[in-house]
């Protein structure tokens, strides 16, 4: 890049105005190497056409030219700076976002799942509650249907026993009240035939054997 002499600098006799100057040389000259381009290339033509010369409105136009050049420079540092936070902002509620409903569906599935385990632990308890308790009922109803069977036969056999007690009794009975009667009568037969009928004794024991004949 080309330097103005520093002679000729000295000429201008103003030392703000060489102080810009320089600054926007030094500047462009960053500029230029920052970019990779021949940026400015009418700046450049300018100052080495007029390297010699103490022209303040030169040095005035430089500078506004470089103050130009350096706000939008910053203005497009600042709106790319704008741009690249919000696409990186952007970018981290996107992430943000998926990654919080990634987080509900697993939340919700794994409610799901456990909420279907539980729901399926309680049902198959609730069916071998079930389950054991048909079986305790049935074994009570057995016990009960076994004792009440028991308790039938038992009663059944003590009125079948009762019956033919009562039946041998009648049957002893009978055999005594028939020998009574038997003994009765040759006891009466004999008074009769000791008697005679005609007599008095003969005719009331034939009225006491005819009364107990009818009744039998």
């Amino acid at each position: 890049m080309h330097v103005l002499p520093k002679g000729r600098i000295a000429l201008l006799g103003d030392a703000m105005y060489v102080q810009m100057l320089r600054m926007a040389i030094r500047q462009v000259g960053n500029f230029k190497s920052n970019s990779g381009s021949h940026a400015h290339p009418s700046v450049n033509l300018r100052i080495r056409m007029r390297a010699a010369s103490d022209d303040r409105a030169f040095l005035k136009e430089l500078f506004n030219e470089f103050l130009v050049d350096s706000k939008l420079a910053t203005e497009r540092a600042i709106t790319e700076s704008r741009l690249s936070t919000e696409r990186a902002t952007e970018r981290a509620i996107t992430e943000s976002k998926l990654a919080t409903e990634r987080a509900i569906t697993e939340s919700k599935l794994a409610t799901e799942r456990t909420t279907e385990r539980a729901i399926t632990e309680s049902k198959l308890a609730t069916e071998r509650a079930i389950t054991e308790s048909k079986l305790d009922t049935q074994k009570i109803v057995s016990e009960f249907d076994k004792k009440f069977t028991e308790s039938r036969l038992a009663t059944e056999r003590a009125i079948t026993e009762s019956r033919l007690d009562t039946v041998k009794m009648m049957s002893e009975f009978d055999k005594k009240l028939f020998r009574s009667q038997f003994l009765f009568i040759v006891v009466v037969v004999i008074v009769l035939l000791s008697a005679g009928s005609d007599s008095l004794v003969g005719k009331a024991v034939s009225l006491v054997l005819s009364l107990i004949f009818k009744g039998v």
